[in-house]
């Protein structure tokens, strides 16, 4: 977790220092290249140390760091990039990220729990049909929201006119409705199931892209 840590922060410094599109690109490559693999990391932790009927709601609550981010660092980056400059987002998100890496090198436990039962399962095939349905459904999943998500500012802006200067309440609102909504349904998750929560959150959301993309009047060539 600690290198996947490292180098996100050098990453998203890196985003700083780009000169051009494809150096930019490159290092949102690189960003992203050790951000997965810090959340699968962490997802990991929450599934090998939270017992099942628990789980959804720790989920939840880890979840909710995305919408703090929203909630927090999406405003603050549009106003730090207004008030100084369209680089000062990143640096000052590499410096969080060095202050969380070394939180997580001085003060997380050794978690070495998942080995014994490793050896104890050296049978189980590691790419069973399972497990590569669940990679699959959660690579869609991410490719769906990520498709979106980056879009959202300019669709908003250029398709719907509005307001540059109020973005970040947008982001805002966005972020606390998220942050809501992820802590109640982990809660949920562990009362009800997570097929049926999935199954409503997937309508839910195809219902709001067709309302919001495709139903609006000003729909993207």
């Amino acid at each position: 977790l600690g290198v996947a840590m490292l180098g996100l922060m050098l990453g998203t410094a890196a985003g700083g220092l780009a000169t051009g599109l494809w150096s930019l690109l490159g290092a949102r490559l690189l960003a992203g290249a050790f951000g997965g693999p810090a959340t699968s990391i962490a997802l990991a932790m929450i599934a090998d140390t939270v017992p099942l009927e628990r789980r959804g709601k720790a989920m939840g609550a880890v979840m909710g760091a995305f919408a703090a981010a929203s909630v927090l660092g999406v405003p603050a980056g549009l106003e730090l990039a207004r008030l100084v400059s369209w680089r000062a987002p990143f640096f000052a998100v590499a410096a969080l990220s060095l202050l969380v890496t070394s939180g997580v090198l001085l003060r997380l436990p050794p978690m070495v729990g998942h080995r014994a039962r490793a050896a104890e399962q050296s049978s189980v095939p590691l790419l069973d049909s399972l497990t590569l349905r669940s990679l699959a459904g959660t690579a869609l999943t991410a490719l769906g929201v990520f498709a979106i998500v980056p879009n959202l500012s300019t669709y908003v802006q250029h398709n719907l006119g509005y307001p540059r200067e109020h973005l970040g309440i947008l982001y805002m609102v966005g972020g606390v409705a998220s942050f809501i909504a992820t802590r109640l349904v982990g809660t949920l998750v562990d009362r009800y199931g997570a097929t049926l929560l999935v199954s409503i959150g997937t309508t839910i959301f195809a219902g709001t892209c067709l309302w919001g993309f495709v139903w609006t009047g000003a729909p993207v060539p």
